[in-house]
This record gives structure tokens, C-alpha cells and sequence, in this order.
């Protein structure tokens, strides 16, 4: 990924909600209308395992200026007002990383913190 950046939002959602925010994603194509405001990559909406912990929006752009365009785009304001009834608390603007290293695992070879089994 080279040059761009990763946005990592927490939302912090009411109890027995979880299933109506994974819903709004979907049925509100979160990921698709921050693609129409032009730089975004990709995303991932993560559910925590643990109860009571935050969900996470984890999504790639092409710089921190399309990051700040989706920030500024009327269309997440209005997103922001439909899913605010799920959530603790409005949803925050997310810190912004860049990505410095990927270790992906080459097809054929072991991970050293999990070794294949003989005969495996």
C-alpha cells in the first residue's frame, strides 16, 4: 500500500445492537458511498469477540486528504446520524496510520508461531 494510509474508527456500541450495526453497513453501503467520495481503497467493519468491546472500521485510502474528504463529505454526516442511535456515543473521527511493514505468510512455508504438523 504503497504512499496511502489506513483510518481505525472505534464505535462503541449499545448493548444489543451489534447485529443492527453490521445491518446499517450493509443496507446503507457505508464502504460504497465513502468510495464515491473519491481515494478510498477498501474497508473491514470488525466485531469484537469480547463483549462490551468497541467495533472497528478499519479502511484504506489513498492519502490522509481523501481520508479528511470522506470526513468532510455531508453523505458520513448523515450516515453518522443514522447509525448514532447504536451507538454509546457519536462516532469520533478516527486516528489515521501508515502502513510500514506486511508479513504475509509465503504459500509452502510454515509460521514459525504455529508450525505445520509432519505430513501436513
Amino acid at each position: 500500500m504503497a504512499g496511502g494510509v489506513v483510518s481505525v474508527l472505534e464505535l462503541r456500541v449499545l448493548a444489543g445492537c451489534e447485529q443492527d450495526v453490521i445491518s446499517f453497513y450493509r443496507e446503507h453501503e457505508v464502504f460504497e458511498q465513502a468510495r464515491r467520495s473519491g481515494g478510498f481503497r477498501s474497508g473491514r467493519l470488525l466485531e469484537p469477540r469480547e463483549q462490551g468491546a468497541p467495533f472497528l472500521v478499519l479502511a484504506e485510502w489513498v492519502d490522509a486528504e481523501a481520508y479528511q474528504g470522506w470526513l468532510d463529505n455531508p453523505v458520513r454526516e448523515e450516515l453518522g446520524r443514522g447509525l448514532s442511535p447504536f451507538l454509546e456515543s457519536a462516532p469520533p473521527r478516527g486516528g489515521i496510520y501508515q502502513q510500514v511493514g506486511l508479513w504475509p505468510l509465503t504459500p509452502g512455508r510454515s509460521d514459525p508461531d504455529h508450525p505445520r504438523e509432519a505430513g501436513a
